[in-house]
């Protein structure tokens, strides 16, 4: 899930960004895949849960350790909107994460099941 900041300026005052971001935890090249190509914005949602609209044209530029950088196309995007990224290459994920959750389908992202990795 990531943090959208808006570069063009338009911000959230100090208190509302720290209840945005503690909300959700953000992910960089620590937690996502990204030796085949960096992650692509598949949509975006109001909040975890909630109902994933397209995110047309919208591009990772960069990642660092802990952050990922989304250029949207359009001003579709807010701050605090949760973002759902595909992944270039998911082999890597596991020496990143010790747990992978399974989901329903790609347009159902219940978690039904963890599957155990061992790299």
């Amino acid at each position: 899930v990531l943090i959208l900041l808006d570069e063009r300026g338009k911000a959230l005052d100090s208190e509302g960004f720290a209840a945005a971001i503690g909300r959700y935890r953000d992910g960089g090249k620590r937690d996502l895949p990204y030796d085949e190509g960096l992650p692509t914005p598949q949509g975006v949602a109001d909040d975890l849960g909630a109902a994933l609209r397209p995110l047309l044209g919208a591009t990772v530029s960069a990642m660092n350790d802990q952050h990922t950088f989304l250029r949207p196309a359009d001003d579709g995007v807010r701050i605090g909107d949760v973002v759902r990224l595909g992944l270039s290459h998911p082999c890597t994920a596991f020496d990143k994460w010790h747990y992978l959750p399974v989901v329903v389908s790609q347009h159902d992202d219940r978690v039904v099941e963890l599957v155990r990795t061992f790299f």
